[in-house]
This record gives C-alpha cells, structure tokens and sequence, in this order.
C-alpha cells in the first residue's frame, strides 16, 4: 500500500515527494558554457560563465500535474565577493532569485524554494544576478501533503 499520491508522467510513476533530476548540461544554454571534469559534481559537467545580462541557463521540466513544487538548485559558489544569486524566469514569468552562500568551487551545496508549475512541460530559467555562481543540476518534488 502506497503512503504518497502516485502519479503518472510519460507512462513511468511518479511519487508525490519524490525529486526528478535536470542535469545542467542537458538544459539550454546561451551565453554561459559546460565547464567539464567538476570535481563532485553530479555527471562530471557544470555550467557557469553566467556571467551577463544576457545569459540563461534553461531547463525543461515536465511534471504530472499543476501546483506548488520545490525547486532544489545545486551550485557552488566561489565568489570573491561573497553570496551569489541568479536571476529565476519559470514560465516566461520573473519569479525572483535563487541565492547562494559561499561554498567555495567545485564544494556542491543545495538552495531550495517553491515555485509553481503547470502540468506538462515548463521552462525554469536562471540569468545573471549577483557575483558568479555555477549549477550543476535542479531537482524538482511536488511536497508531500
């Protein structure tokens, strides 16, 4: 007997809580890049250099139905000049910033906030914000109820 809502998503099941993982370097990029051979990092592959107005980082997440989700951003931040944020877009809407504390390079830690998602696929963006930060991948979890 199942204790969480079970989902459907592309004939495979989802469990209600269960985190779906988005490599960095499978989403799409513009004017940032693959940083290979990261130390810790999930695959081996980080991307960073989001470093202008103009750069975005953008995953496709597809969940099974509409609601309130955590976001789990996994980053490091070696900065210099201290806490780095990057800007957040979900569904072409500004959706404030994912803030990250210093960490050091190549040290993964994990920033999390709810977002709200539709059912289907969804665009979850990052662009520049504060100082330099690099993700290595999102996971994403509809909360238990």
């Amino acid at each position: 007997m199942y204790s969480r809502r079970l989902d459907w998503l592309d004939a495979r099941p989802v469990v209600e809580g269960a985190k779906i993982r988005y490599e960095a370097e499978d989403a799409d990029f513009a004017r940032a890049n693959a940083r290979y051979a990261a130390g810790g990092a999930s695959n081996g592959v980080v991307v960073g250099g989001i470093d202008f107005a103009d750069s975005r980082v953008t995953f496709t997440v597809r969940v099974p139905r509409a609601g309130d989700y955590r976001l789990y951003t996994r980053f490091a931040n070696g900065s210099d000049g201290g806490a780095a944020s990057h800007t957040l877009t979900v569904n072409g809407v500004a959706s404030g910033a994912v803030d990250y504390p210093v960490t050091g390079w190549d040290n993964w830690q994990v920033s999390e906030r709810q977002v709200t998602l539709r059912a289907g696929d969804n665009l979850i963006s990052y662009g520049k914000g504060a100082h330099y930060a690099e993700i290595d991948a999102i996971d994403v979890a509809h909360p238990a109820h």
